[in-house]
């Protein structure tokens, strides 16, 4: 059934709390604004036209990703031993949950009170061919002190894969570029991949190579030399039920974020491909480098590695994950 797309589709609720405001599109379930008391730029990318996210949906700007972030290999896997097959929106490969996947679907907004909000949609059984329906619930809270923590909650009507992220860009200082940027991201171990972002299946030691971020590194200092990111890193081998720490980013100026998770791996696009005609906020120009992607999530493509973290979900289980940003003020 397509959806009736009209104005009250696109406007944003807004929520308050903890010397933070949120604001959330019911499209994609996105976080399209972020703002932290006390510091005057928006600690997110997002559009300054709120329709406009329909338009550049393929940069999933904040969205919820799902039913499956990241990619499968070829669209292809097998559930219950049977052949699941799946459209090749990133050809050769199936990613973040297809052409019409989560991002792009208007959720139901059932709560949007004083510092949190609900989002549910349902996907059907069958949709972009994932087996069972499932029934998903969205929650931003904004708590002490300074966090916006996001809960992933679904169930399924029969066996299933899931993986569900945010995707937001984080830009900190207030500039056009992250190169001021300094990241460090509590791993040892990442997952090197091709050019077409699968993972090759490899599971690395970060050690002596541009993928170490066990110590704060300055962004710029590898786009410079020429390393872009686009790949996941091993926070653990299956997913917590206790948030970890998983990430700090910082800049000169402006504030401080960490990353705390209850998932197994984090994803890190350096946002090499950020361009858009879009304005983004206050009227700005939105180009590459503009922000940094920290995707938590469970590891790409393993619905097709046995020695990945299963994203298998039962029918009679319920899928719960958390992802915190918590912020600080350094200057």
């Amino acid at each position: 059934m397509t959806e009736l797309i009209t104005t009250a589709n696109f406007k944003a609720i807004t929520i308050s709390g903890s010397g933070m405001t949120a604001r959330i599109l019911p499209f994609g379930a996105s976080l399209v604004d972020l703002r932290l008391e006390g510091w005057a730029h928006p600690l997110v990318i997002g559009l300054k036209d709120e329709a406009s996210y329909l338009e550049e949906r393929h940069l999933y700007l904040g969205a919820v990703i799902g039913r499956f972030a990241n990619r499968i290999a070829h669209g292809r896997t097998i559930v219950d031993g049977q052949p699941v097959l799946l459209d090749c929106n990133a050809p050769p490969h199936h990613s973040h949950g297809g052409s019409n996947g989560f991002a792009s679907k208007f959720w139901k907004v059932s709560k949007a009170q004083g510092a949190s909000a609900t989002l549910k949609l349902r996907s059907p059984d069958g949709e972009a061919g994932y087996p069972g329906r499932v029934d998903v619930i969205a929650t931003y809270e904004l708590v002490p002190p300074h966090t916006l923590r996001l809960t992933l909650e679904a169930t399924t009507t029969r066996n299933t894969i899931l993986n569900l992220c945010h995707h937001p860009y984080f830009n900190l200082d207030g500039r056009a570029r992250i190169d001021n940027h300094c990241l460090q991201v509590d791993a040892e171990r990442y997952l090197p991949c091709d050019e077409t972002v699968l993972p090759t299946g490899q599971i690395n030691h970060v050690a002596h190579s541009d993928f170490d971020f066990r110590q704060a590194v300055r962004i710029g200092d590898k786009i410079e030399g020429g390393t872009l990111y686009n790949n996941s890193y091993c926070l653990c081998d299956e997913p917590s039920r206790v948030l970890t720490y998983a990430a700090r980013l910082s800049a000169d100026r402006g504030p401080q974020l960490e990353v705390w998770t209850t998932q197994a791996g984090l994803h890190v696009y350096s946002g090499h491909k950020l361009k858009t005609e879009s304005k983004g906020q206050n009227g700005r120009e939105i180009a590459a480098f503009g922000g940094l992607c920290l995707e938590a999530q469970n590891w790409p493509n393993s619905a097709n590695m046995p020695n990945f973290p299963s994203p298998s979900l039962a029918a009679d289980e319920t899928y719960r994950q958390i992802t915190e940003y918590r912020f600080q003020m350094t200057r």
